[in-house]
């Protein structure tokens, strides 16, 4: 657990960003509410650490959209990316369920698709802004597509001077099965503010819930999540696109994880990169009381025998 991030009763802390260091602090965004254990009715706030063990919450990062908005209602799993010597906080958002009477969101699995938008600030303090009214990047027009529901969960790495915005991406057409069928994809731009365009490859892996790439290399890695027959592995692409399995993970994996970003964003070309530690998440048990909260996870690399 992180000292100073422990579980809270009544408090939600979870989707944790990468970890970056800026003026001999780290620092880590992610998704708080009181309204239950999901991020659907939450707000983004970030943490500061000297030594990536003890930390101290330092507010809010980032709020609600305006009434009316497409984030109006939810802002969560964040990510932050460095580039142009400012600091991008991407997110994902949504607004009340269509034709809901009492202005909620329902996550009916049909209607209440969600969006990915970009915030940035001259330093990771703040004050960030939204760049653009709209998102950058929003679910696809076709019902069979492995995002018409959801997009979210934005990770970014920079690769041959491109900005590759990696995401979580859901069908409408496996309704409430949605998660057990979650596929990650990957939308490419030419600026950190976009606009980003979806590769034609897209969807690249055959499982995965939470996002989580990195340097290694001069390729990208992913950690895939226990959904689909991918589940739990680690998978390399040395274009950023074409993944294969190089490793398999156990039950106790990192939830939700950020991983520390040692390079900087530098160019994924341009780094051995390597994964060492990150943060990540205990889901919580409602039955035991323990609500949603954050972890320290570290990454001992062994070579095969």
């Amino acid at each position: 657990p992180l000292a100073g991030l422990e579980a809270e009763s009544g408090v939600t802390r979870r989707d944790p960003s990468d970890v970056i260091r800026w003026r001999g602090r780290y620092y880590v965004w992610y998704t708080k509410t009181s309204h239950g254990f999901s991020g659907y009715n939450a707000t983004i706030w970030y943490a500061t650490s000297e030594d990536g063990r003890h930390w101290r919450e330092r507010g809010e990062a980032l709020g609600r959209g305006e009434a009316g908005s497409w984030d109006a209602y939810s802002v969560f799993t964040p990510n932050i990316l460095k580039a142009a010597g400012r600091y991008w906080l991407f997110y994902t958002g949504v607004r009340p369920t269509p034709g809901n009477p009492e202005g909620r969101f329902e996550n009916n699995s049909t209607t209440d698709v969600t969006a990915i938008g970009v915030a940035v600030a001259d330093t990771p303090e703040g004050p960030f802004r939204r760049v653009h009214p709209g998102p950058v990047l929003t679910v696809a027009e076709d019902p069979e597509a492995f995002d018409s529901y959801r997009v979210d969960d934005a990770c970014l790495v920079v690769l041959d001077g491109r900005y590759w915005l990696y995401y979580k991406g859901r069908s409408r057409r496996y309704g409430a099965q949605g998660p057990l069928h979650t596929r990650m994809g990957v939308a490419v731009a030419e600026r950190p503010e976009g606009p980003f365009r979806k590769h034609p490859a897209n969807p690249l892996t055959r499982g995965g819930h939470e996002v989580l790439v990195w340097p290694e290399r001069g390729g990208v890695m992913t950690l895939l999540s226990a959904h689909g027959p991918d589940g739990r592995t680690l998978q390399f692409a040395p274009d950023g696109v074409h993944f294969r399995i190089v490793g398999r993970v156990g039950a106790d994996y990192p939830k939700a994880p950020g991983g520390f970003r040692a390079g900087d964003f530098a160019d994924v070309r341009e780094q051995p990169g390597g994964l060492s530690w990150g943060v990540c998440m205990n889901p919580g048990n409602a039955r035991r009381g323990v609500w949603p909260h954050l972890l320290r996870f570290d990454v001992e690399w062994r070579k095969r025998q």
